[in-house]
């Protein structure tokens, strides 16, 4: 099959470039071989366990040997992120802990994916990784992952390590997979006190929704952890008075141009950080809304290409829920109909980088008969549908957004 071949030249390419990847807390490979239809990587053997198996055995670690080896991983991770490769599945069963001493190797870069120019675009990447580990924009299907990705895994890692819990965990993948893009962890400290906050603090920002706002690079979460103390202190420093003949005017006039000087960047920094941001979560909400109650089905300027559209009845198995295109909405009433129940009803917005996710809900009566999920992209200056999803909740949906019992 095409596809498969596609697959297996990806895993070629990305092994190659992963076996020129060397750094002491990255597990190397050696080769990359194929036998009978199967194409695997050689690698050393390493005695250890995995950081998962340990955590199945003492639920969670003390604060200060999750600080070591969450600083071991940054340095790794780093390297590979250098190398301009994302590892794309972070989690306990993928690092181990090697000898005595427990050092943290980084392993299994089977989806890693490689961050080059001169790949072929076979199309969008599909959906891999681990539910409880993914990132927002990996469960949301950004066709550009980077670096950032990594780094929220690895705070769900964190997570997990300090408080010997998940921080999204849900009785199906797709429960989970709703967890990590709509709602906010519990605080670190709520579950574990012992965590120093400077501490809970770094692995919170890893956990943030919008890849802007957390840590730029591994590096910087390393320096991070570097300033935590597990030796808390009574002793509380106060200013000493100033000597007699301190010349105080001159002193505020340095802290006054210090502070204007601290106004200026400041002001430089977040107008260039904005600059990279697209508009509001309202903007996402007023296109989603304006197309609505414009809706046509043979319209499909609202949609990127490569766009798909999906309905699944409550009856319906999903897994043979047909993909169908935006040029295909005319054709399907149900959809259609569906949709103008949509705009009746709040919208709620939830917005990271240049994608957005709007929700909202059709029926007229309550609860509401069904869900409808958009996923958005701003590319260029505009607003763009990249997959639109609606689900019957609640008995058979009829046209004009009633269930089968309201009808009767």
């Amino acid at each position: 099959m095409a596809g498969t071949a596609a697959f297996v030249e990806s895993f070629r390419h990305e092994g190659i470039a992963l076996a020129k990847l060397r750094h002491p807390g990255i597990v190397p490979i050696y080769d990359i071989r194929e036998s009978e239809g199967l194409i695997y990587y050689v690698m050393p053997f390493v005695e250890g366990e995995t950081l998962g198996q340990k955590l199945e055995r003492l639920r969670r670690l003390p604060p200060s040997e999750t600080q070591r080896i969450l600083t071991e991983l940054c340095d790794a991770l780093g390297a590979a992120h250098r190398a301009k490769m994302v590892h794309r599945d972070i989690k306990p069963a993928n690092v181990i802990l090697e000898g005595n001493l427990e050092k943290a190797l980084l392993m299994d870069f089977g989806i890693a994916k490689a961050l080059t120019d001169d790949v072929q675009e076979t199309g969008a990447d599909p959906v891999v990784g681990t539910p409880q580990y993914m990132s927002p924009e990996q469960v949301a299907g950004w066709d550009e992952i980077d670096h950032r990705s990594d780094i929220y895994s690895l705070g769900v890692m964190a997570y997990r390590m300090l408080t010997g819990k998940l921080p999204f965990d849900g009785a199906s993948p797709r429960e989970i997979l709703e967890k990590h893009i709509k709602e906010k962890p519990v605080p670190i400290r709520r579950v574990n006190t012992s965590v120093p906050k400077n501490f809970a603090d770094a692995i919170m920002r890893c956990l943030e929704k919008d890849p802007w706002d957390r840590f730029s690079t591994t590096m910087e979460l390393w320096s991070e952890l570097q300033n935590v103390s597990f030796f808390p202190t009574n002793t509380e420093i106060k200013p000493s008075s100033p000597r007699p003949g301190t010349p105080i005017k001159v002193v505020a006039g340095i802290a006054a141009i210090g502070l204007i000087a601290g106004f200026m960047m400041g002001r430089v920094v977040y107008q260039t950080t904005t600059a990279l941001l697209p508009p509001s979560n309202s903007a996402a909400e007023a296109f989603v809304s304006g197309w609505l109650e414009t809706i046509d089905g043979n319209d499909t300027s609202a949609f990127e290409p490569s766009a798909s559209v999906m309905h699944t009845a409550v009856d319906s198995d999903e897994s043979s829920t047909p993909q169908l295109s935006p040029m295909q909405l005319s054709q399907y009433g149900a959809i259609t109909n569906r949709l103008a129940g949509v705009a009746d009803r709040p919208l709620e917005v939830l917005r990271f980088g240049n994608v957005a996710i709007v929700s909202g809900s059709y029926g007229t009566q309550e609860p509401a008969c069904g869900k409808a999920l958009f996923t958005l992209r701003f590319r260029g200056d505009a607003w763009r549908i990249m997959h639109l999803r609606l689900q019957d909740v609640a008995g058979e949906c009829e046209p004009g957004g009633t269930t089968a019992a309201d009808s009767r």
